[in-house]
């Protein structure tokens, strides 16, 4: 994905009306530092549509970012689980 395609759809489109709606009064934008966040258009952009963002962010910094988190408790419930579908069915029944 290029920082253009990430301004305008994702951005434009989807975050500006999310935080008009939402959040009207305030909101914190994090990002990490993939190269379409990072991109001088895309900082630009921030600061045109006055979003407040936090952009200093430690490279490399999956602890930082919840949704390695949840990807984790996810895999690991997941272990746990016993699949079945129509030609399967659990083992149980």
């Amino acid at each position: 994905m290029t920082a253009a395609f990430y301004i305008n759809p994702i951005l434009t489109s989807g975050l500006i009306p999310f935080i008009n709606r939402v959040y009207p009064s305030s909101h914190r934008l994090q990002q990490d530092n993939d190269p379409k966040h990072t991109a001088n258009a895309n900082k630009a952009f921030m600061i045109e549509q006055n979003i407040n963002w936090w952009n200093v962010w430690p490279a490399e910094s999956p602890d930082f970012n919840p949704i390695e988190m949840v990807w984790s408790m996810l895999k690991s419930r997941l272990t746990k689980k016993e699949p079945k579908n129509k030609r399967r069915p659990h083992p149980r029944h």
